[in-house]
């Protein structure tokens, strides 16, 4: 239910973003003088390609001087647009940022820290590194742990999968770099069962460790949406991952929220020209 309810949520906030975008748009940005430089620009245009088909060098002149007189007006407008751009981003990293912090199929992974000093679950001082978790999930099924290792901030990882209470076959299942290798003493466990797991990061030299070896264990929550139907020319009908759904809500918000706004200013304008009349 917390899961279904996340991709409710998500889905409204990126519909209260773009109704917040349209109306910093709405309410900072002058359309009116943008449309009037716009004309502007492309009357001294034509004036200078006519003129030029003429060989008219004083027309031309002229027309320049008035694009030269132009210039700044139209500087000023790119720059008060670039600042609405801005102010937009920042909304969008704000919301995007929460939507990846409250995201409860991230939350409910679990993190270890692997040493290898000798002590509690690490036997020997190698070049293998040792971490241990007692499973008390009631999640069963496909569970997959990530490691992480910092070499020289060179940055490497690598999945593996297991199974926990369940009867399913696993597949063979790893995927990352070659520049660490990671293994469990069993891919099959019951609750209560103490999971123990070893990563070696490899290209080491004696003297030369890695600032951190970390692993992250998902229970298989994932974010997952499937489409009504597939979205044109990239064919996906799923997504799973937030921040596309966001984006992707977003879109289609934006183009109806674009409509209503539309749709009120019409009515506004012929409010004005019956109350006028």
């Amino acid at each position: 239910m917390v899961f279904e309810f996340y991709v409710i949520a998500v889905a409204v906030a990126a519909i209260i973003y773009s109704v917040i975008t349209r109306v910093i748009q709405e309410k900072l940005m002058n359309k009116k003088e943008t449309e009037e430089l716009q004309a502007e620009s492309k009357r001294l245009n034509g004036e200078y390609k006519k003129a030029k088909e003429r060989n008219d060098k004083i027309k031309m002149d002229d027309v320049a001087k008035q694009q030269l007189d132009l210039f700044p007006r139209i500087n000023k407008m790119m720059f008060g647009q670039l600042k609405i751009v801005g102010v937009i981003l920042l909304v969008f990293f704000a919301f995007s940022t929460a939507v990846k912090d409250f995201d409860p199929h991230i939350k409910d992974d679990v993190q270890i820290e692997l040493k290898n000093d000798g002590n509690g679950c690490d036997v020997r001082i190698d070049d293998t590194y040792t971490g241990c978790y007692k499973l008390n999930s009631d999640t069963y099924g496909f569970w997959t742990v990530k490691v992480k290792s910092l070499v020289k901030q060179v940055p490497s990882e690598k999945k593996i999968a297991f199974l926990y209470n369940s009867k399913d076959y696993i597949p063979a299942f790893s995927e990352g770099e070659n520049k660490i290798e990671v293994y469990l003493e069993d891919y099959d466990y019951k609750p209560k069962d103490e999971l123990k797991i070893f990563a070696k990061p490899l290209g080491l030299k004696d003297s030369e460790k890695p600032d951190y070896v970390n692993a992250t264990f998902d229970s298989g929550t994932s974010f997952y949406v499937e489409l009504p139907f597939a979205i044109p020319i990239i064919n996906v009908k799923v997504i799973d991952d937030p921040s596309w759904w966001f984006i992707a809500v977003t879109i289609v918000s934006g183009l109806f929220v674009s409509y209503v706004f539309k749709l009120i200013k019409k009515k506004n304008n012929q409010d004005k020209i019956q109350n006028t009349v």
